[in-house]
């Protein structure tokens, strides 16, 4: 009974740090992918989409909002 109390907690302490770990990674991959998909969001052109630039994009362009396939 133990045991299975000391696992029951360190699942509960140790899911956020996995699902936020989840949640950054595929983030990090839409993003990327809107950046393959739509180079010109990159707006001062350094080849790199940050998060202000992909911002600003989605809202000047709401059709082009939908999740990217890659």
């Amino acid at each position: 009974m133990k045991i299975k109390s000391a696992l029951f907690l360190i699942s509960l302490i140790a899911a956020p740090f996995g699902l936020f770990a989840d949640n950054k990674e595929g983030a990090k991959t839409w993003k990327d992918a809107m950046f393959e998909k739509y180079p010109e969001a990159d707006t001062n052109q350094d080849g790199v989409l940050s998060w202000s630039e992909l911002k600003k994009f989605r809202a000047d362009n709401p059709d082009k909002n939908a999740w990217v396939k890659k």
